[in-house]
């Protein structure tokens, strides 16, 4: 009977102990909107969209939030300001998919290779924006008393002004990319940006979760994450199994206007974002060729994560015009959005590969991972950042979900440099490369695909490839554009909301 009572004891104090651990602890946070640089206009220098609402809605009189994390590193972000007129709270917000991870098994200790690749996720920009949702609902959302009106309020004939209390359509949280534990608020309607914020995340909390999401030690983590431009050996062999090589062929460097892979870029380049220097002068770029001929320079990013209207970083990217061959590899996928969980990828395509754009002087441009199904020629295959797995710098919460869940195999990219027979990791954000839109065109009078690499934070193209199709992938690329059907984790929009 003793035995038996002792035994209850325990269960309770167990309970008990549960229940204490996973109580809520509330951290509140100093919140500072509307930092960034002006212009001699006196506008914001920002590649946003501005919307009526940018400066004049309720959101800018926040100054603090309170930052709960809940079992499962879900969080609830309520926003405070001295009035509190308006309650709006950031409801299942997953910390586990900001904080920079890996995605693929770890060895018994942790290396060079595993630290380089968290930092390149920490210096990849991410968030998520959030919708208006209700209690109970399980997607991350935002709940608010702001009114469902119009975002201006009609004075007369013509005469407009801002709706301050006005209900935003996405509420957006991101990790910024300059600093561990420094964050982003910011709201949009559909006209553009409407408020802008930034917080630091409490770098204590911030490492101890990035730890325990990627099963690392803390003090390896709290290393990792801090800027280095030391290079790491690469072991390609934890992200994929090389079946074989189908081709080695030469490749194309293409002279155009300065591309627009993406809308950001578009009125980035547009806002003299990316200049060249030519005999002393900054100049707009006329051709994808000034980028080689000439230093690049490119809007500094600074504290506390925002363009700088006067300092520029200058970059040497000629190497990236260097053109030597690229080496098709056929891959079997390693990488795993959720590894540490044991999911299944059920993703349907089991056709991977590798491309190895190989350059002069021993640097090479490795990309692989990737599903031939997605290699099309309707729109861009888009690697987000180099590293592995890194997930988009803004997309809706919705969309990261379903790619999570019924996604391929998370991809890899990496600037790397062959020394003493070695592949060596680059950091490629200190090289100035950023992000890799692929395409293919297997119906083209010469088959191909074409690469384009673009620049340190996303402004401006700097260079595209054109890789004739090997004869044993035309069959299947043809078959890919042939029956292609954006998937869900592509075309989620706004418009599919309730």
């Amino acid at each position: 009977m003793m035995k038996l009572k002792r035994y209850f004891i325990i269960l309770i104090c167990a309970a008990l102990f549960s229940t204490a651990c996973k109580k809520t602890q509330v951290v509140e946070i100093d919140v500072r909107p509307s930092l960034e640089d002006r212009t001699e206009e006196g506008n914001l220098y920002t590649s946003s969209t501005q919307s009526i609402l940018r400066q004049a809605h309720w959101l800018e009189k926040v100054n603090k939030i309170d930052l709960a994390i809940e079992k499962d590193y879900v969080a609830k972000v309520k926003f405070k300001s001295d009035d509190q007129k308006h309650n709006v709270e950031l409801i299942n917000v997953p910390i586990d998919q900001l904080v920079p991870r890996l995605h693929y098994n770890l060895k018994n200790q942790p290396d060079e290779f595993d630290a380089f690749n968290l930092r390149m996720a920490e210096y990849a920009r991410n968030g998520l924006m959030l919708p208006k949702g209700n209690k109970g609902d399980d997607i991350a959302h935002f709940e608010s008393d702001f009114e469902e009106t119009a975002p201006w309020n009609l004075l007369g004939d013509y005469k407009f002004e801002a709706n301050p209390s006005f209900k935003p359509l996405r509420i957006g949280i991101i990790n910024n990319c300059l600093a561990p534990g420094l964050w982003e608020l910011n709201a949009v309607d559909r006209a553009g940006e409407i408020y802008h914020s930034w917080f630091e995340f409490p770098k204590d909390l911030y490492y101890k979760i990035t730890a325990e999401v990627n099963d690392l030690p803390i003090e390896f983590v709290t290393d990792a994450v801090q800027w280095k431009s030391d290079k790491a050996k690469m072991d390609m062999d934890r992200l994929r199994t090389k079946i074989s090589t189908i081709a080695d062929l030469p490749f194309e460097v293409i002279d155009t206007d300065p591309g627009f892979s993406t809308q950001e870029s578009r009125k980035k380049l547009a806002r003299g974002f990316a200049k060249v220097k030519i005999y002393d002068e900054l100049v707009m770029p006329e051709t994808l060729k000034d980028y080689k001929e000439n230093p690049v320079c490119l809007s500094d990013f600074i504290e506390p994560g925002k363009y700088s209207y006067t300092n520029r970083k200058i970059f040497d990217v000629s190497f990236l015009f260097e053109s030597e061959s690229v080496e098709f590899n056929k891959v079997k996928p390693l990488t795993n959005y959720n590894w540490n969980k044991n999911r299944k990828v059920t993703f349907a395509d089991k056709n991977y590969i590798e491309l190895n754009i190989k350059l002069k002087n021993n640097f090479q441009l490795l990309i692989g991972n990737l599903p031939i199904s997605l290699l099309v020629q309707q729109e861009d295959f888009a690697v987000s950042s180099f590293g592995v797995g890194i997930l988009a710098p803004s997309e809706v919460a919705e969309r990261r979900n379903l790619l999570i869940d019924n996604g391929p195999h998370p991809h890899y990219a990496y600037l790397a440099e062959k020394k003493d027979g070695e592949l060596m990791a680059i950091n490629s954000h200190e090289a100035g490369v950023e992000q890799v839109f692929i395409r293919a065109f297997p119906f083209a009078k010469e088959p191909n695909i074409l690469v384009t690499i673009t620049s340190f934070e996303r402004i401006t193209d700097l260079v595209k490839y054109r890789l004739a199709i090997p004869k044993e992938l035309l069959a299947e690329f043809k078959n890919s554009t042939k029956k292609y059907r954006s998937p869900v984790f592509y075309t989620y929009r706004d418009d599919n909301l309730r």
